[in-house]
């Protein structure tokens, strides 16, 4: 596990995040991806369809008509209800993208 820094700069050198799963608990990767303003696609999985755009979401027969939306998917994210004790994480991955 690396610290938040590290991680944002992680996601900050990407030029594209891909989710490539058929079955996923989460993942994560969406919602770092979203707060770092990261450029990600995913296919209908987790809660893909909770934070990314349509057009971002995108299945084998249609993956070339995909499109990012960094700024839906980042309106969306900051925009979650979080359960109480979980706001200070949320806090923590704002700050890092500010940085």
């Amino acid at each position: 596990m690396v610290d938040l820094v590290q991680l944002n700069k992680l996601y900050n050198v990407l030029d594209l995040y891909l989710v490539t799963s058929r079955v996923e608990g989460g993942p994560q990767a969406i919602v770092e991806c979203a707060i770092s303003k990261t450029p990600i696609l995913s296919t209908n999985v987790g809660i893909s369809t909770e934070i990314l755009h349509p057009k971002s979401i995108f299945e084998e027969t249609n993956f070339l008509e995909a499109k990012t939306d960094i700024e839906f998917a980042y309106n969306k994210v900051k925009n979650l209800t979080i359960p109480k004790g979980m706001e200070e994480y949320r806090r923590m991955l704002h700050k890092v993208y500010e940085n």
